[in-house]
């Protein structure tokens, strides 16, 4: 088992990152961290019941953003957690 720490409430085992204690100053990391994907669509690891000022965000291989900016970006699709 490879165990690496280069936080104090993240520990890296293998392929399970653990979040051993919640600290809302750094919710925006951990949320990025947490992010699943599959390569097509990805969901960004944010709670599920929700948080104050959390960002949650759905995103689609493909599908980008058409405002004229200086670079292209993924889109943020609707976020699917809230259906049942």
């Amino acid at each position: 088992m490879h165990v690496l720490t280069d936080s104090p409430n993240l520990t890296y085992t293998d392929w399970i990152v653990l979040e051993t204690h919640f600290s809302p100053e750094h919710l925006h990391a951990r949320e990025t961290v947490f992010t699943i994907g599959n390569g097509y669509l990805g969901t960004r690891g944010s709670f599920e019941e929700g948080y104050p000022q959390d960002l949650a965000a759905t995103l689609i291989n493909g599908v980008f953003d058409d405002v004229p900016i200086v670079y292209t970006e993924l889109a943020n699709c609707p976020d699917w957690l809230p259906l049942a």
